[in-house]
């Protein structure tokens, strides 16, 4: 589940990031989003998604919780802690 978390919202924030958009980042955070780490997380995902019993709706159901957006500083500061777990524990 954590690598599908990954892939999604790093895929989602590069995106965002590449379309010139503000991540909501801290600066540090936003300089080392990039494509290759999402699809890191992406081939991760892939290779051990069954072998841990995760179902394709299962897949569908973080990708929709991560689109949901939400102003609220702890929201925010998830995110941020997630995406920092993300890039600093890349497979």
């Amino acid at each position: 589940m954590r690598a599908l978390t990954c892939e999604a919202l790093l895929g989602q924030l590069v995106g965002v990031a590449m379309a010139q958009a503000d991540t909501g980042l801290p600066p540090d955070l936003s300089a080392r989003l990039k494509l290759s780490a999402a699809s890191r997380w992406a081939d991760f995902a892939d290779a051990h998604a069954d072998s841990a019993g995760v179902s394709q709706s299962e897949r569908e159901q973080i990708i929709l919780d991560l689109s949901k957006l939400s102003n609220t500083d702890q929201d925010r500061e998830h995110t941020v802690a997630t995406v920092r777990d993300c890039l600093d524990n890349a497979p």
